[in-house]
């Protein structure tokens, strides 16, 4: 039986994957775990804003690759070679969140998002898959290959497949400057 891993190590270990084993393909019930990690991540009111669409079509995954871009500048070409691109889209919230949001000024989908996202990161990594969050991408082109409806949000989209590279050493600030207690300081 293998070793239990720590949190920590998990978090250590996930890192933007940009080198994907081309052509090997991912178990179903693999990305369905790592749904199923976004599935049950916290949200504001428990709206769970959000909705993965799972590109593992060929064609439609390459036409995604094409889409990411701002004007004809291309980006994250090396998700080509990823098993699949996953679509976050943002889903409408409950009427008690957007109230609060505007009063507050604040979209509390993009930190819930963030958290599932995370958490679908997490797990894959857990599963020995690589995963790169990608935020570059024309959306309305993304939108109309996937028939995404015209008053719906993606918000991120994750590359995701089994690495061919390994863990890289992460340039982090120092524990000590990223916390104080009581005040800020």
């Amino acid at each position: 039986m293998a070793e239990k891993k720590e949190f920590l190590d998990i978090a250590r270990e996930r890192f933007s994957c940009r080198k994907y084993i081309k052509d090997k393909e991912i178990k179903k019930e693999d990305i369905l775990k790592c749904i199923e990690a976004a599935r049950i991540a916290p949200s504001a009111s428990n709206s769970q804003p959000w909705k993965y669409v799972i590109v593992d079509d060929i064609i439609l995954k390459e036409k995604i690759v094409d889409f990411l871009r701002i004007g004809i500048t291309k980006f994250n070409q090396f998700a080509k070679e990823a098993s699949a691109i996953i679509v976050v889209v943002e889903e409408p919230k409950n009427l008690e969140l957007t109230v609060g949001q505007v009063f507050l000024g604040r979209n509390f989908a993009n930190f819930d998002i963030g958290c599932s996202v995370m958490q679908f990161c997490l797990e894959a990594t857990e599963l020995g898959l690589g995963t790169c969050i990608l935020g570059i991408f024309d959306e309305k082109k993304i939108k109309k290959l996937l028939k995404i409806p015209k008053n719906k949000r993606i918000s991120i989209l994750i590359s995701i497949g089994y690495p061919q590279e390994t863990i890289k050493v992460k340039n982090r600030k120092e524990i000590e400057r990223i916390f104080s207690f009581n005040q800020y300081n």
